[in-house]
C-alpha cells in the first residue's frame, strides 16, 4: 500500500485513540476516587465491586494499553510497522488482548449479577456479599492474565482460533444471551410483582413499589451500559475473525483502513462507561442531592446518587 494512503489513516487513528484514551483516564479516574472516599457510606454491595473492577480496567485501558497501541500507529505512520497483524506489536496486542477479554468477563459477571438480582431476590440478598464477587473478580484477573502472557509462547499458539474463541467469542456470546434471559426476567417479575401489589395496601404498597422501581432503575442502566459495550466490541470481533480465518485480505487496502479504525472504536466503550454512570444519577430523591452541595464537588454528588440506588 502506498504511503500517501497509509500514513493519513495511521493518523487519524491515532487522534481517535488518544482522545478516547484521555477521556477514559479522566472519567474512570474520578469514579476511582469517589469510590475510594465513599461519600455517603454505602458502596457495601456487590454490585459495585463489579463497577469498580470495571472503572479500574478502562483506567488501565487509557493509561497503560492505550498508548501502546498509540506506539504502533506512529510505528505505522514512519513506516516502522513490522507486524501485519491487527493487534499489531507484542507490546500493544498482550495490553489490548487482556483488555478486553477483561472486560469482556467483567460485563458477563456484572449482567449475571443483575439477572440473579431480579429472577432470584431472596436467594440473591442471602447469598451475595463483597467478599464472593472479589473473588470472581479476581478469578477472572487470573485467567485473562494467563492466556494474554500465553501469547509469548510463540506465534503459532497466537494465531490459534482456538485460543480467540475461549477468551473472545464464548464470553461474548454468553453476554448476549445472559442479557437476553434478563430482558425475559424483567417482564415476568414485572407481572409477578403487580399481580401481589394488588393485594397490599397502604405503605407496604408503597415501599414494595419504590424496592422494584430501584431494582428495575439499575438494571436498566446495566442492560443499557453493557448494550453499549456489545455494539462498540462488534467491529474488533468482525475484523478478528476475518484476520483468522481470511489472513489473505491483510494486504486490501479496505481492511487496512478499517482495521485501523477497529481499535478505536473498542477503546471507545471505556469512557463511555464512568459518563453514562454519572448521567444515570440525575434523578435521584432530593435529600441526597441535598448531602453535597457546591460546584466543586459536582461529580461526587452525581457518581454517589447512582449508588444510593443500590441501598
Amino acid at each position: 500500500m502506498a504511503n500517501d494512503v497509509k500514513v493519513p489513516i495511521c493518523i487519524a487513528g491515532m487522534v481517535l485513540l488518544v482522545v478516547f484514551c484521555t477521556v477514559a483516564s479522566v472519567a474512570n479516574g474520578l469514579l476511582l476516587i469517589v469510590l475510594y472516599k465513599d461519600p455517603l457510606k454505602c458502596f457495601r454491595k456487590s454490585i459495585v465491586v463489579y463497577i469498580a473492577a470495571l472503572a479500574l480496567l478502562d483506567f488501565l485501558s487509557g493509561c497503560v494499553t492505550g498508548p501502546g497501541v498509540i506506539n504502533n500507529y506512529i510505528l505505522c505512520a514512519l513506516g516502522r510497522e513490522v507486524s501485519a497483524s491487527l493487534n499489531g506489536t507484542k507490546f500493544a496486542a498482550i495490553p489490548a488482548e487482556f483488555t478486553i477479554c477483561t472486560a469482556n468477563l467483567l460485563a458477563l459477571l456484572l449482567s449475571f449479577e443483575r439477572l440473579c438480582a431480579v429472577a432470584f431476590p431472596i436467594l440473591y440478598r442471602r447469598k451475595s456479599s463483597v467478599r464472593r464477587s472479589l473473588f470472581c473478580v479476581g478469578c477472572v484477573v487470573v485467567y485473562t492474565l494467563t492466556f494474554s502472557l500465553s501469547a509469548l509462547a510463540g506465534p503459532r499458539w497466537r494465531k490459534t482460533p482456538l485460543r480467540f474463541h475461549m477468551n473472545t467469542t464464548i464470553p461474548f456470546i454468553a453476554l448476549i444471551a445472559v442479557n437476553i434471559a434478563l430482558v425475559f426476567a424483567i417482564r415476568w417479575q414485572n407481572r409477578k410483582t403487580q399481580c401481589l401489589l394488588e393485594g397490599l395496601e397502604g405503605s407496604s404498597n408503597s415501599t414494595a413499589s419504590k424496592r422494584r422501581q430501584k431494582e428495575k432503575a439499575l438494571t436498566v442502566t446495566t442492560q443499557l451500559v453493557v448494550t453499549c459495550f456489545v455494539i462498540s466490541l462488534l467491529p474488533y470481533l468482525t475484523f478478528m475473525f476475518t484476520d483468522l480465518y481470511f489472513p489473505e485480505y491483510r494486504e486490501e487496502d479496505w481492511f487496512f483502513r478499517m482495521s485501523k479504525i477497529v481499535h478505536s472504536v473498542c477503546l471507545l466503550e471505556s469512557g463511555y462507561q464512568s459518563s453514562y454512570l454519572q448521567l444515570q444519577t440525575c434523578a435521584l430523591p432530593s435529600r441526597v442531592q441535598t448531602r453535597f452541595q457546591g460546584p466543586r464537588c459536582s461529580f461526587t454528588r452525581h457518581t454517589a446518587q447512582f449508588f444510593y440506588k443500590v441501598t
